[in-house]
Parts: structure tokens; sequence; C-alpha cells
């Protein structure tokens, strides 16, 4: 806890030891989760799509709208939580991290902006952000803190870059 953090702690042990289950506990999987997962997931998401609103949309103050394949996987997640099967819970959040991901790789919003389609542009950075939004919600329970930085984030106006990750990268 005191070099990861405890919500990364509690990531990992929900994440890869299913509820109820014996598991095995190792420092190395530890940083690979928190590696993959949490700083280049979660936290290269959020930092990518704020540091983008920031730069592209500087104006953005619209109410956040979860896209409906997020509601989807985030509702997974809520159903698998009732079960206990957090582990489940966890990789349906993920795999809207991954849809996002997607989009953003598919759409390159930074293209967009040299080539002036504004609309769609902001049309997939509102996707983005209400990705971020749902996520956040979703992960409330599993990442307290981690759910309040970015509450914190979402909710600021204008919206900008986290000045520090919200997980930096461990070597």
């Amino acid at each position: 806890v005191n070099e990861y953090g405890a919500d990364a702690v509690r990531y990992y042990l929900l994440r890869d030891i299913p509820y109820g289950n014996d598991g095995d506990f190792s420092h190395e999987r530890l940083k690979e989760r928190y590696n993959a997962d949490l700083a280049n997931g979660l936290g290269n998401l959020v930092s990518r799509t704020l540091q983008m609103v920031e730069k592209f949309w500087p104006e953005f103050n619209e109410e956040l709208k979860v896209p409906d394949v997020v509601a989807q996987k985030l509702t997974k997640a809520d159903s698998a939580s009732e079960k206990l099967a957090f582990d489940q819970a966890l990789t349906s959040v993920w795999e809207a991290i991954a849809w996002a991901d997607g989009l953003v790789e598919e759409k390159k919003p930074w293209e967009l902006a040299k080539t002036g389609s504004a609309d769609e542009l902001h049309d997939v950075l509102r996707q983005l952000l209400g990705a971020l939004a749902g996520i956040s919600s979703v992960l409330q329970p599993y990442l307290p803190e981690t759910h309040q930085k970015l509450s914190e984030l979402l909710n600021a106006r204008p919206l900008k870059k986290p000045t520090e990750p919200l997980f930096a990268r461990k070597e």
C-alpha cells in the first residue's frame, strides 16, 4: 500500500483473486496489473481525453452522458458486482476503457482538429468524457480515491489535464 496506494492494491486483489477463493499474491503481478491496467489503461485514457478537451474544446460545458455501448458494459459490471464476482465486474469496466481507447485510435481526434471537423471532434470528445463519467461511477466502491479524483477532474470547468497522473508508471 505504501508503494502503490490503497486503490491499486485493492484493484489487484479484486481483479486477480476471485472473491471467496484462495489466491496467490505476487509483487511482480501487482506491478504488471498496476502498469498495464491503471497507469497505461485508466490513467492514460483520463490524461489523453482531458488533454484533448483542454486543447481542442476548452469551452466545453455540457452535461456528461454515458454512451450506450459503455452503459451496457457497465451494466454487466453492476450485475457481476451483485453476484460478488468482483473480478468479472472489473473486467467489464476495463472493456469500457478499451472501447474508449479504441474510439481514440479509430477517430484520431487530433486529426479531426486539423481537418476542421468540429462537430465530429466534439462528438468524439463528448463520448470519451461520458465514458469516463460512467467508468468513474462504477469504480467508486472499488477505487474510491481514484473515483474522487476523477470526479473532481470531470466536474471542473474548464476541463484540464491533471497536473499529476492518476497512476504514475512504476519501473
